[in-house]
């Protein structure tokens, strides 16, 4: 399980604490669970505060 953004403001390490308080949620994900899809369009910045994330690309012809 990963966890990828701490909502509490003291937690959040610079630049990411310019960000508003309301503008922070925890997000977390099961092993597995994709965060997101190459070509998917880009609606946030993540924080990754524990765990670990692999960063996957497939050609396409659907090689990794």
């Amino acid at each position: 399980m990963i966890s990828i953004m701490m909502s509490n403001a003291t937690d959040v390490p610079p630049p990411f604490d310019i960000l508003p308080v309301t503008a922070r949620r925890p997000l977390t994900l099961e092993r597995g669970a994709a965060l997101f899809r190459q070509g998917d369009p880009s609606g946030a910045v993540f924080f990754l505060h524990d765990g670990a994330v692999d960063m996957i690309r497939h050609t396409e012809a659907g090689k990794r």
